[in-house]
């Protein structure tokens, strides 16, 4: 009964709100197999007691619960329910019809390809191994968190290996049962900070409306429907599910926040960022961050060799529209900077010069970010953007 308990509730995704929560949900899933089969010795030398008469019939009562519980584990938990999908079917934006234009997306850009992946199919399948040519990518996607993560893959990572174990923390833990490792679906990382085996490089997400994201990439190719009933899972961000352990903050668990990954990461609200940049600086990282004319929070490093300049809004505007916000303009060189962070410069010592991205996630919560970065702040030290920039 012992054995049979462990299996079946020492993943639950509530240990987490415990200090020693992660380490039982691990080392559930590590030694289940070797749980269920002493599980098994045991129930069978039992009932052959039984049957040769060593121990009587009321014995096999105890067998009930344990049947309760395995039956629970592995036909009635509703952790069983979430899928690893590799190539999935793809639509065209045009044939997208399961899909309307409130409904959120998770935006991809793979060898040049803009992918989306509806909500409410991630809902069901977190976890999505996707090529496109010569590229493979994986998508980790934790619904309760409104985080995702995304990885150029090596040509041996297979879904078949992948099993999702849990939610701590309302973050999907995952295990390569080939490589006995853990990824976190927060960080992208191992439980000892490493990116795992099998993984390249990064691969920039967007979460975003799917109105948004088509009018952007027109050639969007879109994640079509596994099951018909996917259709009725939620299409929009879910508040987080799962317990998580009280932390001191002037910010609520479940408050949304804009998550910058400096060294130290930031989190910012997202009233605090605009289309005006803001020059700021975590540690000893400087980096400015800002809406584009799309409304997408952007972030980058600042640093540019053995500058580190600072940024306005240009002030010739990109379009005829009023509302449209200009490019960036550096204060150390006069640099024209588009925003996707490339040069505009005709000649010179900036010509073809880039700053490097930050991931910058918004509509993440608070409690969640800060349970898988200990070290993340919130950032207060923000003077009010000037109107005139």
């Amino acid at each position: 009964m012992l054995a049979a308990a462990i299996v079946t509730f020492g993943r639950h995704p509530d240990w987490a709100q415990f200090s020693f929560g992660l380490s039982v949900i691990c080392m559930t899933r590590r030694f289940q197999w070797p749980l269920l089969t002493f599980c098994a010795v045991l129930c069978l030398a039992l009932f052959v007691l039984v049957l040769a008469g060593k121990r009587k019939g009321g014995w096999l009562v105890g067998l009930l619960p344990v049947g309760a519980m395995l039956g629970f584990r592995f036909a009635l938990d509703p952790l069983n329910a979430l899928q690893v999908v590799e190539q999935p079917p793809m639509v065209t934006a045009q044939d997208a019809t399961f899909i309307s234009d409130q409904q959120w997306v998770v935006g991809l850009m793979i060898n040049g390809q803009p992918i989306a992946f509806p909500y409410h199919t991630l809902f069901r399948t977190p976890v999505v191994l996707h090529q496109e040519f010569d590229k493979r990518v994986l998508l980790v996607w934790s619904a309760f968190s409104n985080r995702g993560v995304a990885f150029e893959i090596d040509r041996d990572y297979r879904a078949r290996d992948l099993d999702i174990v849990s939610i701590p923390a309302n973050a999907l833990l995952i295990y390569n049962t080939r490589l006995g490792e853990f990824m976190n679906g927060a960080t992208g990382l191992t439980r000892d900070g490493k990116a795992p085996t099998g993984i390249r490089l990064v691969v920039p997400v967007t979460h975003t409306l799917w109105s948004d994201w088509k009018t952007r990439h027109p050639s969007t190719r879109v994640m079509g429907l596994l099951q018909a009933s996917d259709q009725t899972l939620p299409a929009a961000p879910v508040l987080p599910r799962y317990a998580l352990p009280d932390v001191p903050s002037a910010l609520r668990n479940d408050q949304s926040i804009v998550f910058i990954q400096t060294s130290p990461p930031v989190a910012l609200l997202s009233t605090q960022v605009t289309t005006s940049p803001l020059n700021l600086k975590s540690g000893s990282q400087p980096f400015v961050v800002f809406r584009d004319a799309a409304g997408t929070v952007r972030a980058f490093d600042r640093r540019l060799d053995d500058l580190t300049p600072r940024f306005t809004r240009s002030p010739v505007k990109r379009g005829a529209a009023s509302t449209t916000p200009a490019d960036l303009l550096d204060s150390d060189t006069q640099t024209t900077w588009s925003e996707e962070g490339r040069s505009l410069a005709a000649s010179g010592d900036m010509k073809g010069a880039k700053l490097r991205p930050l991931i910058a996630d918004e509509n993440v919560y608070w409690g969640v970010m800060k349970y898988w970065f200990p070290d993340l702040e919130p950032y207060t030290d923000i003077k009010p953007p000037n109107p005139a920039d």
